[in-house]
């Protein structure tokens, strides 16, 4: 019991987090959709290259260091899985192009000082911290990815689904991604929190948007018990 109710404190903690964040509430204007390609590139190399290491190197267990490793390698040098051999921020500068940013100008762009403040934040908690605290976090962290979590569009399909809508990007991937494995189908066996079903179809996937790892890469750590499953009160995603 003790097991379960701390397992939906940190369900309802990434819910309340989906519902009060002003950023998944309000629409996209230009300036936003800006800020999202530039600074939400930064973030990805940085949290992949420098604050989920950390974790890593303080995890004593070899398999989910490696894993850990292994999720972060995709993000910031290659995923050929679900990326067509590009790294995420790459992807993201791609995306930048499509609204009208120079590539130029998209790399050149320099952490805004919430940006900086968020990652000093990690940095204590990544490398100060248990390493479990520091997997709970990340795990957190790209929870709100699934669906389940906070209100609308964002609880049928997840964020990157009410990405996907505010961007107004179709099922079929877009020239520049140039891959016919970004748009991930949900199946059966896609979790989603407890109470949550996805009314994608096969010819309407945008619960998932294509530069973001699948559910089963959110959490590196297939051996800790409470990321058993993706439904309330047993857990989080679990590693395949």
């Amino acid at each position: 019991m003790a097991k379960r109710s701390v397992l939906a404190r940190l369900d309802d903690a990434v819910d309340d987090f989906c519902r009060r964040t002003r950023y998944f509430q309000e629409d996209m204007t230009k300036g936003r959709a800006r800020m999202f390609a530039m600074q939400h590139r930064l973030n990805t190399r940085q949290r992949n290259s420098v604050l989920k290491l950390k974790v890593a190197t303080n995890c004593p267990d070899w398999d989910t260091r490696i894993g850990i490793i292994r999720a972060c390698s995709e993000e910031v040098i290659a995923d050929h899985e679900h990326g067509g051999g590009r790294a995420h921020w790459e992807i993201l500068e791609d995306l930048g192009t499509r609204i009208g940013l120079k590539r130029s100008e998209i790399r050149a762009a320099a952490p805004i000082p919430t940006t900086q403040l968020a990652w000093v934040a990690w940095e204590g908690l990544m490398g100060n911290r248990h390493w479990l605290e520091g997997i709970v976090a990340n795990t957190c962290a790209e929870r709100a990815n699934v669906p389940g979590y906070g209100t609308g569009i964002m609880k049928k399909h997840g964020w990157f689904g009410l990405e996907r809508h505010r961007w107004g990007i179709s099922s079929s991937p877009p020239r520049i991604w140039n891959s016919s494995n970004f748009t991930r189908k949900p199946t059966s066996s896609t979790p989603t929190r407890a109470g949550a079903r996805s009314s994608a179809s096969p010819s309407n996937c945008t619960w998932k948007m294509p530069w973001w790892p699948p559910a089963r890469r959110i959490s590196p750590c297939g051996r800790c018990t409470w990321m058993a499953s993706g439904r309330r009160g047993t857990g989080l995603a679990r590693v395949e």
